[in-house]
């Protein structure tokens, strides 16, 4: 039987329903409803129910859940920057879908992730627009990526970005606006969601400066309406704004930095470096 998540309870351990173990080694509330619904959970080699106790002693297993996936693996160069048993953190182009559409069901990351793993599952922890270049986290089993999402949600980890953003902007602040619907368009809304972005100015001229981004929390297109809203777009907004120097949002997901692991760097594109050396062709990026 092939495993997702085994555990030998201690002997001094005390008795508890086997879904509040889980819980407590990373499994959400979603994951255990798959568990659930497979049989997949096992006590000393039973198949077992979330609501038995789990004793001192016992032995803890749940078998690896049914492959869910649709997506059609195709092969392709990935730029890998790490992997390890549990993850992979991919450099992605600008211009590549992340996930299959109706009428784009390949040619995406998902479809080459799938190749490169040989159809094995994998779940893509975050996502970035198409014209968005940069790091991206793929967990390599629904544990893992139950796990990362609630060090996110704790904020233990939290994605860095450049962008190129439109006017002189200095010095380090917060853009605080919670985003929703207006007029069917994501937008500024005060019956929205909390959204907080973080940002550093690390180069700026009159025309344009090139910041560090920190997202806060992760909502939908969270830094482009952030910058937008604050009268500093995105060089290259094409739906908050007008803007033509590029042909994409300049944004790129720059730095990654997981618990327990090393930061993980994405450098700049072809594109974003032009339009760095354009603005400040003497200058370096400072690396924080």
């Amino acid at each position: 039987m092939e495993t997702l998540f085994s555990l030998k309870v201690s002997e001094a351990a005390e008795p508890v329903p086997i879904a509040k173990l889980l819980k407590a080694h990373g499994f959400s509330r979603s994951l255990l409803r798959r568990v659930k619904a497979a049989d997949a959970l096992y006590k000393n080699g039973q198949q077992a129910r979330l609501i038995d106790p789990a004793l001192p002693g016992d032995e803890i297993i749940v078998a690896q859940l049914p492959q869910e996936s649709r997506i059609i693996p195709q092969s392709a160069d990935l730029e890998l920057i790490y992997e390890d048993e549990h993850i992979l953190v991919v450099n992605k182009p600008p211009g590549l879908l992340i996930h299959p559409l109706s009428k784009e069901g390949t040619g995406t990351l998902a479809n080459f992730l799938a190749g490169y793993l040989n159809g094995s599952r994998f779940h893509i922890v975050g996502r970035l627009d198409r014209g968005t270049s940069g790091l991206v986290l793929v967990a390599k089993d629904p544990l893992t990526a139950a796990k990362l999402f609630k060090e996110r949600q704790k904020a233990l980890w939290t994605p860095q970005y450049l962008a190129f953003v439109k006017g002189k902007l200095t010095g380090d602040g917060q853009i605080d606006l919670p985003l929703g619907r207006v007029e069917g368009k994501r937008w500024v809304s005060l019956e929205g969601k909390p959204a907080l972005t973080r940002y550093r100015s690390l180069l700026f001229s009159d025309e344009a400066s090139l910041v560090h981004v920190q997202l806060i929390t992760g909502r939908t297109n969270q830094i482009r309406i952030h910058f937008a809203a604050c009268g500093h777009p995105l060089l290259g907004e094409n739906i908050y704004a007008a803007d033509t120097t590029l042909s994409r949002p300049a944004l790129h997901a720059w730095r990654l930095q997981l618990p327990n692991l090393p930061e993980f760097v994405a450098p700049l594109p072809e594109d974003l470096l032009k339009l760095k050396d354009a603005f400040w062709p003497q200058e370096e990026i400072p690396e924080h």
